[in-house]
């Protein structure tokens, strides 16, 4: 609005006197101008449009218009947002992996204004969720590294564990949360070499749980092997469990009693090709006393030997360790080949937790 002052002249009795007047001239009024900021950020089925506000030529905002279109339609809709001068605004039910452009024009008393500029983006695939990483027993191991490798000339003892993992809850390591990891090259073991990865649980062996699961991807290129070793007590390495490659190249998964006894086999599956990358899994139920072996996602039959070993004391509680590779050079169950993933349940996990597990690894070994 603007005002004008001016002056008039009178006359009285021959003497002229100005007086002031003022004038106010109307403020001229017209549409806003047009949005130059708009932004958007695609999601799955939804996208979120951000803008600033554009002058309002002297009338104030009262609502913007908001459309949208897939990119290789020539028709563009209205979202209906209702009556707001919000300047922020989530367009749903949107298609995944799909483009589509957006503009927004401002609206006051004299109409609406030009529409924005326009802001093309695709919407995200669709990402599955994986409840073994939500999951607050289920914990990957850091095996995936070089740097991660003990190499000696002599037995490790457990004082010198390279895998040491810290924590209040058995197998805790601060990487769990950037999962899943997906690598292409594993951590490679020769069978005349002293290498191995060893993770402990310094925290006791006991945490109330009612047993555990282990799923690991990994070839091998010897028989006599054994891959890996679960330990139940550090200081009685015959109480462990073992995945083992015996002549006859069948996997298997073998436990030993916690009185230092007799060896059974648990399970043992069909001939194996070596080189070829396999995914194992066992599972190990405290409450049932029993043990369930996987390659591949198939479930092996059990083979108990033929002597009479009571498994019940193995493991009574939580492992104490677990180890991959070579501990000794010898010509006997030693490991040649290559491991890229280890995952580790504390507790009997469900049939959806241990499915996902199987499912993913076997989806990202080579």
């Amino acid at each position: 609005m603007l005002t004008r002052v001016g002056r008039f002249t009178a006359s009285h009795g021959g003497t002229s006197n100005p007086v002031p007047i003022s004038v106010t001239i109307p403020p001229t009024l017209s549409v806003p101008n047009s949005i130059t900021d708009l932004t958007a950020s695609p999601g799955t089925t939804d996208t979120i449009l951000n803008w600033g506000a554009p002058d309002d030529n002297n009338a104030p905002i009262t609502d913007y218009r908001v459309e949208y279109k897939q990119s290789a339609s020539p028709n563009w809709q209205v979202f209906a947002d209702g009556v707001n001068t919000t300047t922020t605004v989530t367009i749903n039910n949107l298609i995944e992996e799909t483009s589509y452009d957006f503009r927004v024009a401002a609206i006051n008393a004299e109409g609406q204004g030009a529409f924005s500029n326009i802001v093309t983006v695709t919407t995200n695939a669709s990402v599955p969720v994986i409840p073994f990483l939500h999951d607050a027993d289920t914990y990957w191991l850091d095996f995936t590294s070089d740097e991660n490798v003990i190499e000696q000339t002599a037995f490790v003892s457990t004082a010198a564990a390279i895998e040491q993992i810290a924590g209040t809850l058995n197998f805790v390591q601060p990487t769990k949360d950037k999962q899943p990891l997906n690598q292409t090259n594993g951590v490679i073991f020769n069978d005349q070499t002293i290498r191995h990865l060893r993770a402990e649980n310094r925290t006791g062996v006991t945490n109330g749980s009612n047993g555990w699961y282990l799923a690991v991807n990994c070839r091998t290129d010897s028989t006599n092997s054994d891959i890996l070793n679960i330990a139940r007590n550090a200081n009685a390495v015959s109480s462990r469990g073992r995945i083992y490659v015996p002549a006859n190249r069948q996997f298997g998964f073998r436990a030993a009693n916690n009185d230092g006894g007799n060896t059974s086999w648990i399970a043992r599956g069909p001939a194996i090709t070596l080189g070829q990358w396999y995914t194992l899994e066992v599972l190990w139920d405290i409450e049932n006393d029993t043990a369930t072996f996987w390659y591949d996602g198939v479930e092996q039959t059990l083979a108990f030997g033929t002597a009479a070993v009571s498994m019940n004391a193995f493991p009574a509680t939580d492992p104490s360790e677990i180890v991959l590779g070579n501990e000794t050079v010898t010509a006997v169950n030693s490991f040649d080949g290559e491991i890229q993933n280890v995952i580790f349940h504390d507790g009997v996990p469900s049939a959806q937790i241990r499915q996902s597990i199987s499912t993913h690894l076997t989806g990202v070994r080579p």
